[in-house]
């Protein structure tokens, strides 16, 4: 079974920006938190905080980081490996009971880990400096 996790970001004075991503497999901090984390340093250098365009980036990086991992064969076979994610509305996110981590991604490009489904409580735990 996969690691379901949930990547959201903050969205100035009205919380969360109400477009996220959901991923179905390898969710876990170990795996996300580094690429994550990688790419919101390469970010911060080059553009202000724009949710929709932080989003975009980030959908594209961990689509690329499947790719490179991912059995080549498997990659001709079907395509690029998108299975497993999903950009979904915050609403539909709240709904989802199967979450083991959150992510959230502050305007100041820290990222406030949770265990669970953080839009059903507040996030407690920043592993991230800059939160």
């Amino acid at each position: 079974m996969g690691t379901r996790a949930i990547i959201l970001l903050e969205a100035g004075s009205s919380g969360i920006y109400p477009i996220g991503l959901y991923k179905h497999w390898d969710g876990h901090p170990g795996y996300t938190l580094p690429k994550l984390t990688a790419l919101l340093e390469e970010l911060k250098g080059k553009r202000y905080f724009e949710p929709d365009i932080y989003l975009a980036n980030i959908v594209q990086s961990f689509l690329n980081y499947r790719d490179a991992e991912s059995d080549p064969k498997y990659s001709e076979k079907f395509g690029r490996d998108v299975l497993g994610y999903r950009v979904c509305t915050v609403l539909e996110m709240k709904k989802m009971e199967d979450i083991e981590v959150s992510y959230l991604v502050t305007r100041k490009g820290g990222i406030d880990v949770s265990y669970g489904n953080v839009l059903w409580k507040k996030p407690k735990t920043s592993l991230v400096k800059g939160a």
